[in-house]
Parts: C-alpha cells; sequence; structure tokens
C-alpha cells in the first residue's frame, strides 16, 4: 500500500513541532509506516525526546536523550536541564 502513495522507500518518519493525532499514527502504522514523535525546542537545541522503533510509544513524545532532566512544573510547564540547553539570547541580560 505504501507504494501506492509514493512512500515505499521511506525507512523512518519522524514527526514534530506539533502533536499529530492518534488516528493519524495508526493508519500510517497499518500501512506498514510507524512514524516515530519527538519533542524539543530551539532553547534545547534541539530534540529533548525521542521515539524510537524499538521504543514507541504512540501519543508520547519519547522517552529524553541521555543527559537530559525532565520535570513537569505544577502549572504543567515542562522543565528541562541539560548541557544542550543555552544559557540566554543574544545581547539579554541573565536573570540572576
Amino acid at each position: 500500500m505504501l507504494k501506492a502513495i509514493g512512500m515505499s522507500k521511506i525507512k523512518s518518519a519522524i514527526t514534530g513541532a506539533a502533536p499529530i493525532q492518534r488516528e493519524m499514527l495508526e493508519f500510517y502504522r497499518d500501512l506498514g509506516l510507524t512514524i516515530m514523535e519527538v519533542y524539543g525546542q530551539s532553547e534545547d537545541n534541539g530534540p529533548t525526546t525521542f521515539n524510537t522503533q524499538s521504543c514507541n510509544k504512540l501519543g508520547s513524545a519519547g522517552p529524553p536523550f541521555p543527559g537530559v532532566e525532565l520535570k513537569i512544573a505544577e502549572d504543567g510547564e515542562i522543565l528541562v536541564r541539560s548541557p544542550h540547553v543555552f544559557v540566554g539570547y543574544l545581547k539579554v541580560p541573565i536573570p540572576l
């Protein structure tokens, strides 16, 4: 079926930037294409969490990369600590 929709050569598929509907993930999985979700933000200089072929839970953004600490604040904010999180924006003083 993937050949019929021009996707027969895809080795792996990744989605990010916004949540994808579970039904879409299931649709493509049923066609034989597993789509892995990733979470990241510019302040993290790339991905923070990542699903893999061997660890892919539909509807999740996967486990954190090694060395990444995650915590959900009481207000729902995602808190990230890692060496790859940048310290601030250019020419904006860092509050002490």
